[in-house]
């Protein structure tokens, strides 16, 4: 799910156990933005957990707004 200023402005379904987040195109969830590297990050699911893996060195990810 994607918000802006508490407002969802779209929600994703996954379609495997792993979902790739970046700017490339053939990321499952794409973000047009100069802070985004082309595979950023990838959230994994196995069993019942989430686990969330930034591939990037210095600009992060926001989760609830905290940066990680």
């Amino acid at each position: 799910m994607s918000t802006f200023k508490d407002r969802i402005l779209k929600t994703y379904q996954p379609s495997g156990n792993r979902v790739l987040i970046g700017s490339a195109p053939h990321c499952d969830i794409q973000i047009e933005n100069l802070a985004v590297k082309p595979e950023h990050a990838i959230i994994e699911s196995t069993d019942d957990i989430l686990t969330l893996k930034d591939f990037s060195d210095s600009t992060g990810v926001l989760i609830n707004g905290k940066l990680t």
